[in-house]
């Protein structure tokens, strides 16, 4: 047996450092794989966000519009995700517009299923919009509550 650092006290064995290497390669290139491909489902899921969010935006401009009907939002929103998800990125996209009279608004939700590839794993993305409905209003609307007609503008 060879031993060094004897004068040490301590008596240690010459080691080979054959396929040290390897096993560090083995160990360390799955967590690099894994690392990558977690930082590449985490940009695919931002830009599927992304695409419903607009399509949200999109489908409640449309919705809001003078004397439009919820599935002219309805449309303009599976329109917007079908050329901006393309195919994988934003799937089977699914439009809920909904009113509310009371305080004027409409909301679009836009909810699909986004590429993955982590095997298994089915990532759902939900984005929703409001916007005031457009109304033109008549001048009688406006007797009796307070508004005087006559005054200009200050600016």
């Amino acid at each position: 047996m060879i031993t060094r650092g004897a004068q040490h006290g301590r008596p240690e064995r010459w080691r080979s450092d054959r396929g040290a290497l390897s096993l560090e390669m083995v160990v360390l290139l799955p967590l690099a794989l894994s690392l990558l491909f977690l930082a590449v489902q985490g940009a695919v899921y931002y830009q599927s966000r992304t695409v419903a969010l607009a399509s949200a935006q999109e489908g409640a401009r449309g919705a809001a519009g003078y004397e439009q009907t919820d599935e002219h939002g309805r449309s303009a929103a599976l329109d917007f995700a079908a050329r901006a998800g393309g195919d994988g990125l934003l799937e089977s996209p699914d439009v809920e517009v909904t009113r509310d009279r009371g305080n004027g608004t409409v909301t679009v939700r836009v909810t699909g299923t986004t590429m993955s590839i982590i095997p298994g794993w089915d990532p759902q993305v939900s984005q929703s919009s409001t916007r005031a409905i457009e109304e033109f209003t008549r001048v009688e609307d406006f007797e009796g509550s307070g508004i005087d007609r006559t005054e200009r503008p200050s600016w």
